[in-house]
């Protein structure tokens, strides 16, 4: 009798270790990722649960994940994946393989574009998208990594920065309604050059009086204002991390900025993300 008060003194006690044993290490991430908003679905906007009054939440009516499909065979992610916290996902992970060469190619518009190609184009470094579907030829396999996106002097950084946006909203055909800039001067006259003055060339340069215009006048200082600002700092170009695209797994990084998060109910049309592609988001199962 006694033997067996001891065996089960002992199985209580080793369920009891067990109990309090420590959580299984996540491999994969388990905060918000910027990727969704680059979608045009911010984790912020995504319902936890079932709401079927949202067009998005993270689960469907009968409690399965919700799988946004991007309208290419093999393109869809569920949304506990991008967005772990807000879904309550303890551990999310991304594709550790490349999508189907076809699929990538007609999401790029590119026959040159399968995964390989994508990261021979360098897009792997930036275009998170692209990341995110090319698991193997970006990642080797590897889980997702946000840091990388965020690390100061990354590609992505580089081409978030006011300055390069900047550049990218000047760098278009000129004039455009509303914008003064490329407007010829219905009063010039073209001057040939002579030994005391310059030629005067009326045909105006767009992109040119674009840049001299926006830099440095709307690049944003340090307390989010610009010089030529007419609405408050609103019409300013700032640098924006993965923070700014509603990411809470860049806040696991050991560096990268750390910038707070923009206060602008919708973004200043000089804001423009570096991943264009055009598609149609959907829900897997019934809202």
């Amino acid at each position: 009798m006694k033997m067996v008060q001891s065996s089960i003194t002992l199985a209580f006690l080793l369920a009891g270790a067990d109990a309090f044993a420590a959580t299984p290490e996540c491999k994969g991430h388990t905060g918000d990722l910027a990727m969704s908003t680059l979608l045009g679905l911010s984790c912020s906007a995504v319902p936890a649960g079932h709401d079927p009054t949202a067009q998005f939440s993270c689960e469907n009516a009968d409690g399965s994940a919700n799988v946004i499909e991007l309208g290419q065979p093999g393109m869809s992610f569920a949304l506990k994946d991008s967005c772990p916290k807000k879904c309550g996902n303890p551990c999310a992970h991304a594709p550790t393989e490349d999508l189907p060469a076809g699929s990538m190619m007609r999401f790029k518009q590119d026959l040159t574009m399968d995964c390989p190609g994508a990261k021979a184009a360098g897009l792997c470094e930036f275009d998170m998208v692209t990341n995110w579907f090319c698991g193997e030829s970006c990642r080797s396999g590897a889980q997702w990594d946000e840091c990388s996106f965020a690390a100061p002097g990354s590609v992505f950084m580089t081409m978030n920065s006011a300055e390069a946006t900047a550049t990218r909203f000047c760098a278009r055909p000129w004039p455009v309604e509303g914008y003064a800039y490329g407007v010829t001067d219905a009063n010039c006259t073209d001057v040939p050059a002579t030994d005391s003055s310059p030629a005067v060339d009326c045909t105006a340069d767009g992109v040119a009086d674009c840049m001299a215009t926006l830099v440095p006048g709307f690049i944003a200082t340090a307390d989010g204002t610009c010089p030529s600002s007419i609405r408050q700092g609103a019409d300013c170009f700032k640098d924006r991390s993965p923070l700014d695209y509603g990411s809470t797994q860049v806040n696991q990084c050991p560096s990268g900025r750390r910038r707070k998060l923009s206060t602008q109910a919708d973004p200043s049309p000089y804001e423009y993300v570096t991943t264009e592609v055009v598609f149609t988001l959907s829900a897997s199962g019934s809202k």
